[in-house]
């Protein structure tokens, strides 16, 4: 599961090399929490990689909770996900995310390359779109933590994951980024709500 991820300053000057413009406005700097805005990058019409800003979590036809994650193994099965994953796919940019092991301490997982994390989402065709992080089992370095990650995109994947329905199928088995585990500062625990 990914509940929490983060955004720092220097992201914009990285995201600025993958989308035609990016609105600094929308790249605020901080932690980003389920049911927050949070920068997408996805195609506009022109099929061009833009960035826009997007509510965290769908909302959930049964309930007030928000549905902020879709798993890869049944996105292509679930009813709410499955046209979303088909044709409107987009990226999450995150300098890390965070996740606590079942005694409730909290760690942060980065792109060991000092990189920014290119996480896997889908988004609505609503008024104000919505986007849910597309998480898949956990690799080594986040197992002992938790069993879900999120399902990262290669940078040189973008345009890929983004524009091609087919191949974006494939690399829902693939997890391509080498993270890197620490323990966070702040001991402060959360838990978020995920239902499906």
């Amino acid at each position: 599961m990914c509940g929490r991820f983060y955004v720092d300053d220097e992201m914009a000057d990285e995201l600025e090399k993958l989308c035609r413009s990016i609105d600094r406005k929308l790249a605020q700097a901080g932690d980003i929490h389920p049911s927050e805005p949070a920068l997408v990058l996805h195609a506009d019409r022109s099929e061009e990689l833009c960035a826009s800003s997007y509510i965290w979590g769908y909302q959930n036809p049964k309930s007030s909770q928000l549905i902020f994650n879709a798993r890869a193994e049944s996105i292509n099965e679930k009813p709410m996900f499955r046209r979303d994953f088909s044709e409107r796919r987009c990226i999450v940019p995150a300098r890390g995310f965070y996740e606590w092991n079942p005694s409730k301490i909290k760690y942060r997982f980065t792109n060991r390359s000092g990189g920014i994390l290119l996480l896997a989402g889908i988004y609505t065709n609503e008024e104000q779109p919505r986007f849910s992080i597309i998480t898949t089992s956990a690799d080594e370095t986040v197992k002992s933590v938790h069993d879900r990650m999120p399902l990262v995109i290669p940078e040189q994947e973008i345009g890929t994951w983004v524009h091609d329905a087919k191949s974006a199928v494939e690399m829902l088995r693939t997890n391509h980024c080498r993270l890197e585990k620490q323990a966070a500062e702040d001991a402060e625990y959360v838990q978020e709500k995920l239902l499906l």
